[in-house]
């Protein structure tokens, strides 16, 4: 198996993600997220938007250092096994993987809470823009509109709150977050 030695963490915990030189010449980027039914995202979420929503949040900690996703892993616990919901689930899943371009390479499954784990790997092409650095006078960049997705998360705790078409796009904001990750690759260089 492979060792590093502390040299080789160029960005590690602390960040959105880590950053492994190998052999000099090779960056590797990885990050992890894991959301929980009734924390993370409201219980009984169409299962669809939980999978694309489980990726997506992920690929806004790449976007947020400027890295390129290439694979993910996932580890799914489920409270039992429903067909119906993990259909679903792989659909909203498949969609983020697409639009990412990237591949689901592995993962686990086991029975539990709800709770869905993915870790992203990729690569990163010069210094990334991480948070280590930051001091006063420093340029910050939001792309989107700061508190949409919390409103739309906040109307789907309301009973009949989604009745509205700009009702519905807060919702949208919160269910399919858009990482921007061209976005964060051109910010960084």
């Amino acid at each position: 198996p492979l060792q590093l030695a502390d040299g080789d963490i160029k960005l590690g915990i602390g960040d959105d993600a880590a950053i492994v030189d190998l052999s000099g010449d090779h960056e590797i980027t990885t990050a992890v997220d894991t959301l929980v039914e009734g924390v993370h995202f409201p219980t009984g979420m169409e299962a669809d938007a939980v999978g694309y929503r489980s990726l997506a949040v992920n690929l806004s900690d790449f976007a947020a250092i400027g890295a390129t996703p290439r694979y993910a892993t996932l580890a799914l616990a489920l409270p039992a096994v429903d067909q119906k919901w993990l259909e679903a689930f792989s659909v909203g899943l498949g969609q983020a993987l697409r639009a990412a371009d990237i591949s689901l390479i592995g993962g686990d499954t086991c029975q539990g809470a709800l709770t869905i784990t993915i870790q992203l790997i990729g690569t990163i092409d010069g210094a990334p823009m991480a948070r280590q650095g930051a001091k006063p006078g420093d340029t910050l960049l939001v792309s989107g509109t700061l508190g949409d997705a919390r409103a739309g998360l906040e109307l789907m705790k309301q009973p009949g709150g989604i009745d509205t078409g700009h009702s519905k796009a807060l919702v949208e904001r919160f269910m399919r977050p858009q990482a921007r990750l061209t976005l964060g690759v051109e910010a960084r260089c």
